[in-house]
């Protein structure tokens, strides 16, 4: 904040980001033996919040129950984004716990795991976010990586079926997801035209606008909450198209809360190179959880691919419901106190 001229932001920032030290609550008191009750227990929240989703599809009315209006068939969160970010990584643990336990599961529970795949896979294609449809090839892609890494073509194969006719599959279904990804297509034909009056072209303005600002401030960047309005000025002296300025002006709107839609462009035209590389730290650390556990150093790989790639197209921090999902992800890689402690006394002993 150290030369910011405008305060309001970070104060506001501060004062919203308290809910990260919830991490410090969860690591001293997560144990091992309540790691897969919790995992349980987050995949069946997913469940009935896809159970709901697909009610929310079709227009059923559950009482007791208030959705989340505006965003479609999303029944709890707040954007879609959010959601299809969260049931891709639910999607990636229950492929895993399919893949790597196949041996030891009933078919009744290799019913269930297959039935939630599936189930998760269409959900995703039924949503507005196509961000989503990213994650789900990322997802996929991470746990066969992960599993298969010395067979890394065996890997890839199966990835690209899976992730093929998965896309094939919601393309023939789900007009929405059809819709989707024609507007992708033609969102991206009019960047080749400097249009950034689109979803997808109001993101590329906000990277093609940012370099001016990265160029004029490398290392430590413009200061804390004053790059919304440093970018707006690089918009108004480069763009002379009226549609490319209203768009990106209308894309950082949003006062105190505002950002340029990415974790990355937020931290580095704020804060530098500096700045980014203090970002990229918490990725490093937990690239080094500090225990061998597979499961939750393949927990740790998850959320670090997931959670990095959703920062070049949104806010990690900044959406709550996005950045307590983090924070989650990483106490459940994390080595745990109890297991801290039990390493200090062997080392010792």
């Amino acid at each position: 904040m150290i030369g910011s001229t405008n305060l309001d932001m970070p104060l506001f920032r501060l004062n919203d980001y308290k809910y990260i030290f919830g991490i410090i609550i969860l690591g001293m008191f997560l144990k091992q033996k309540t790691l897969f009750p919790i995992i349980t227990a987050f995949l069946s929240g997913m469940f009935v919040s896809e159970l709901c989703s697909y009610a929310m599809a079709v227009n059923i009315t559950i009482p007791f129950l208030h959705f989340t209006q505006g965003m479609g068939n999303v029944p709890f969160m707040e954007t879609y984004s959010d959601y299809s970010t969260i049931l891709s990584i639910a999607l990636a643990i229950i492929l895993y716990q399919l893949i790597t336990h196949t041996g030891s599961l009933t078919l009744f529970q290799k019913g269930v795991y297959t039935f939630f795949f599936v189930s998760a896979s269409f959900n995703i294609a039924i949503l507005a976010g196509r961000s989503g449809y990213i994650m789900y090839a990322l997802s996929i892609l991470t746990v066969l990586i992960f599993i298969y890494r010395k067979k890394l073509l065996k890997a890839l194969l199966i990835a690209s079926l899976l992730i093929i006719g998965g896309y094939t599959l919601a393309y023939s279904l789900s007009p929405l997801f059809q819709t989707r990804v024609n507007t992708f297509i033609n969102d991206i034909q009019l960047l080749q035209k400097n249009d950034f009056s689109t979803g997808v072209g109001a993101r590329a303005g906000f990277y093609y606008y940012s370099i001016d600002l990265i160029k004029a401030n490398p290392f430590f960047g413009v200061g804390a909450g004053d790059h919304i309005e440093e970018f707006k000025k690089i918009i108004v002296q480069k763009d002379s198209n009226p549609s490319n300025v209203h768009e990106l002006f209308f894309n950082v709107r949003n006062g105190v809360n505002a950002s340029l839609h990415s974790e990355i462009l937020d931290d580095i035209t704020q804060f530098g190179f500096v700045g980014l590389m203090v970002f990229l730290s918490i990725f490093y650390h937990l690239m080094h959880p500090g225990h061998n556990d597979p499961f939750r150093i393949f927990l740790a790989t998850l959320t670090i691919v997931i959670f990095f790639a959703s920062s070049f197209g949104g806010n990690l921090f900044n959406s709550d419901f996005i950045g307590r999902f983090f924070l989650f992800f990483s106490a459940l890689s994390l080595i745990t106190y109890e297991e801290r402690k039990k390493q200090e006394a062997s080392q010792s002993a």
